[in-house]
């Protein structure tokens, strides 16, 4: 099996676990979205620690999800003053909450515990995802509360304006989709149809915020016989779309790496 990104990805496949160590050397990576980027993030700490520890969870690990912890508020610190990667959930202002989305990003709970992890300090890149809780606002018991393309528009550049501040090097995620068996259905459950508007509308509302694109849409199709589509768990796709990021850091830091080298 294999995967190139789509046209309008902004990187192509990316291997070299070595490299991107060298390059996330004292760098602090902030991803903030749902649970398909909160297994992206487990992938990264393990690329770049070689494990994921106990003490990474920040005070909610909830046991064991999809073959990794449950954390849904993780940060190693700068382990051996290395690499500090961080993730905060948002696909509710309570991390034990769901079908919330990017609207979590203007709340107040949401916001303290962003301001905690910050403290004086900013990250060196910032890893952004919200659709798939998004599109399970319909899904909530509240019969007046049903997804809104129109407002998950307005809610997310209100979102991508609040956390623009924090750092130039901005990467937009977009969400997977269900399998392809799966073409059909409400916005609820988030089928391939919905997921792929979603998508459009996200990724036009990214650029014109300045963040970049890792376009995740159909990594995980060569798996659809035995995953559900949305996540890669521990799968091939998940550890080829965490080392396919690294582009991006190539891109902004890989000079200040030569620089060391040749020193």
């Amino acid at each position: 099996y294999h995967w190139a990104p789509a046209k309008e990805c902004d990187w192509p496949a990316y291997w070299e676990e070595e490299r991107l160590r060298q390059l996330v050397k004292g760098r602090w990576i902030l991803l903030i979205g749902d649970s398909t980027l909160q297994e992206i993030g487990y992938h990264l700490i393990v690329a770049i620690f070689k494990e994921f520890r106990e003490e990474f969870n920040v005070g909610n690990s909830r046991g064991t999800w999809q073959q990794t912890p449950d954390s849904r508020f993780f940060d190693t610190g700068f382990v051996d003053d290395r690499t500090r990667v961080s993730f905060l959930w948002c696909g509710h202002p309570n991390p034990d909450g769901n079908n919330f989305g990017v609207p979590s990003v203007l709340e107040p709970e949401f916001q303290e515990n962003l301001q905690k992890l910050l403290g004086e300090d900013r990250p060196d890149a910032l890893l952004f995802n919200s659709g798939l809780h998004d599109l399970g606002r319909s899904r909530l018991d509240d019969s007046d509360v049903r997804f809104s393309m129109e407002e998950y528009e307005r809610d997310l550049a209100q979102a991508m304006v609040f956390l623009n501040n924090m750092t130039a090097l901005r990467v937009w995620k977009d969400s997977s989709p269900k399998a392809t068996f799966m073409e059909c259905g409400t916005w609820a459950e988030g089928t391939r149809g919905a997921v792929r508007r979603l998508n459009r509308v996200a990724t036009r509302v990214a650029r014109e915020h300045g963040y970049l694109i890792a376009e995740q849409e159909d990594l995980n199709e060569g798996l659809h016989w035995m995953l559900e589509g949305h996540h890669c768990r521990n799968m091939p796709p998940c550890h080829v779309f965490t080392l396919s990021l690294y582009n991006f850091f190539d891109h902004w830091w890989h000079s200040a790496v030569d620089s060391d080298a040749t020193t």
